[in-house]
């Protein structure tokens, strides 16, 4: 109810309720479904902008052989380490904040929702854009700062690590095989 009052007389932005635990790609997804612009941003809660993202963002998104753009990348050697990367092209964008062309959806399709937990979740999105040749682009100086990330912070270790590695292993069967779409061997 405060959400719908706070923005009763904002066009354009709409309250979307979830009433169950949906997991985190399928949360994103239904926001995905009714969103209405030319580009999303997906973006954790322990995010804060702290400038405008919105122009560098969209001017990258420009370029039609990107597929992703967000601060935060990931490379890898072997698609089992995976090392943060704040520039260039990249293996991966963590889920921190993505941005994408809402005409790849079509291409790439939504996030798999059978990552109900988030971990992981965005390596799997991410090697779907390199294996449709679109290219994976970080963007570090987005003026953005990480936060303690409660999901992760509420969590017991135990119960982190078997999340974490029950998503990895998902990642792993449907990516581990294809090594060429790391940047290391010239993606």
């Amino acid at each position: 109810e405060q959400l719908e009052k706070l923005y009763q007389n904002r066009p354009g932005v709409t309250i979307l309720h979830i009433e169950s635990q949906i997991g985190d790609s399928a949360a994103k997804n239904a926001g995905m479904r009714i969103s209405q612009g030319s580009s999303l941003i997906l973006m954790d809660s322990s995010v804060e902008v702290t400038g405008d993202i919105l122009d560098p963002i969209l001017a990258t998104l420009k370029d039609e052989s990107v597929g992703i753009v967000g601060p935060w990348g990931l490379q890898s050697k072997d698609l089992k380490d995976f090392e943060e990367k704040t520039s260039g092209k990249v293996d991966a964008m963590q889920a921190y904040c993505l941005a994408f062309r809402r005409d790849t959806l079509h291409v790439v399709g939504l996030l798999d929702e059978a990552f109900r937990f988030y971990r992981h979740a965005d390596l799997e999105y991410s090697f779907r854009f390199k294996y449709h040749q679109y290219a994976v682009v970080a963007q570090g100086n987005l003026p953005m700062v990480r936060h303690v990330h409660r999901d992760w912070e509420r969590l017991s270790e135990e119960d982190r690590e078997i999340l974490s590695a029950a998503n990895f292993k998902k990642f792993l069967r449907a990516w581990g095989h294809h090594h060429g779409l790391l940047e290391i061997n010239g993606h």
